[in-house]
């Protein structure tokens, strides 16, 4: 999968739109975000002390 993303000139003064990788493998990102979800949920998990069962 090939995605080429450009940005808008309009909002070139953005500070937040210069700070997003616009040549970022898209794969690494979402694998980046799934990861940091999970780590979230282990932690959440992890303060309030619940255990998950093993089946």
């Amino acid at each position: 999968m090939n995605l080429i993303l450009m940005k808008v000139k309009k909002h070139n003064g953005d500070i937040i739109n210069k700070m997003i990788p616009i040549k970022y493998n898209l794969r690494k990102f979402i694998k980046i975000l799934i990861n940091i979800k999970v780590i979230a949920e282990w932690s959440i998990l992890k303060t309030n002390k619940h255990e998950i069962p093993i089946a």
